[in-house]
């Protein structure tokens, strides 16, 4: 009621606001199914990226562009992280989550939330701890 519902009802121009959210739970995500320690970090050549990559079908080395630039640039800035050696953009037009084009990299923010959702019901044991309210909402999907 909380998360999952609102998120599979956004579209159109709310894709930043989607994102943001759906980074906020994949990250809780990755760090219990990857039994993570609280202090571990997202650092450039983490086993983290692995994961990334299985999940939106890219590459190790894109997956952290792609978690740097997007979800650090969201939920630090508001916006994704400007780079001098590629452009970033938003399309719900492609097929694929992630697409590198030469020096672009797209995303579509509706494939990369249904992802997300998916593995999240999918993975709900795993939410069961007492400091993540969201563990009652999926316990009764």
């Amino acid at each position: 009621m909380w998360y999952l519902t609102p998120l599979r009802k956004m579209k159109g121009h709310e894709g930043f606001i989607c994102l943001a959210i759906c980074f906020l739970l994949y990250e809780k995500f990755l760090r219990r199914a990857l039994k993570m320690k609280p202090e571990e970090k997202f650092s450039e050549g983490h086993r983290v990226f692995d994961e990334i990559g299985q999940h939106f079908e890219i590459s190790r080395a894109i997956a952290y562009e792609f978690w740097s630039h997007w979800r650090n640039g969201l939920l630090h800035h508001g916006m994704p992280e400007v780079d001098k050696n590629r452009t970033y953009w938003m399309t719900a037009a492609q097929k694929e989550a992630v697409k590198v084009s030469n020096n672009h990299v797209s995303i579509n923010p509706w494939i990369i939330r249904d992802t997300i959702v998916k593995i999240i019901v999918a993975n709900r044991k795993i939410w069961s701890d007492a400091d993540f309210p969201l563990a009652k909402e999926l316990k009764e999907i």
